[in-house]
């Protein structure tokens, strides 16, 4: 709208608000319609087939982590066999006085590192399967990924039965 001012009768002026209410309805479409495109992209990304193939390589994943663990936890083995103790059994507690060489000490600082990055890792992957499984079709395959994490539980029992 443009009105003649007291102020100034040889300049026109021009009132803001018609061109601010449409700058501010221009904006609030184009954040709606990203937010619309958003979350058709979010219902793709978890077609029963991509969360399959997702899940799959999580367990994947799971199984590598394991597999490695396993490995750091018996370096832990070989390095407390190999160590002098100033107890008699050779369990691992806190006072018993484990001495180890230069060695010795760097492979059991790389292997109990190794180790927390895996058990990271191992619960990174199974909150995000547990998330998947979630918005996983429950008729659609559901058993074997809960079998499989079942399975991985076990496995992972396992391995760090014998290092308590």
């Amino acid at each position: 709208m443009v009105a003649d001012t007291e102020h100034s009768p040889t300049h026109e002026q021009i009132d803001p608000d018609p061109l601010i209410l449409a700058a501010i309805a221009a904006i609030t479409g184009s954040i709606a319609a990203s937010l619309a495109i958003v979350d058709k992209y979010k219902e793709w990304q978890n077609t029963p087939m991509k969360l399959r193939r997702r899940m799959r390589g999580d367990l994947e994943k799971i199984g590598d982590a394991l597999g490695h663990l396993q490995a750091d936890v018996g370096t832990l083995r070989q390095i407390i066999s190999g160590s002098q103790m100033n107890t008699q059994s050779r369990r691992l507690v806190m006072g018993s006085g484990m001495m180890v060489n230069r060695d010795q000490f760097r492979r059991w600082d790389e292997a109990t590192g190794d180790i927390m990055g895996r058990l990271k890792t191992i619960v990174k992957v199974t909150n995000r399967l547990d998330r998947d499984l979630a918005a996983f079709p429950a008729d659609d395959g559901r058993a074997g990924v809960v079998g499989s994490l079942d399975d991985a539980t076990r496995t992972l029992e396992q391995i760090l039965e014998g290092y308590r």
